[in-house]
């Protein structure tokens, strides 16, 4: 994970980190690092799908939910 967004999950404390994409598109040490990097208080989840389009629905369909 790049220091500059470790920086900004550092500084901007989230309650909630959502990654887009499986692990192809972001690694597993990524999702680690950035376990550890947010509040122990984090809830951190990924969306993923079986297509890139699919991740993209799917990843739609959770944002205008949560709207």
């Amino acid at each position: 994970m790049p220091e500059a967004t470790a920086a900004l999950i550092r500084d901007y404390r989230p309650g909630r980190v959502i990654i887009v994409g499986g692990r192809a598109a972001v690694a597993d040490d990524v999702r680690t690092a950035i376990t550890q990097t947010a509040p122990d208080s984090a809830d951190v989840r990924r969306i993923t799908g079986s297509t890139r389009t699919d991740t993209a629905a799917r990843a739609a369909r959770r944002i205008l939910a949560d709207s």
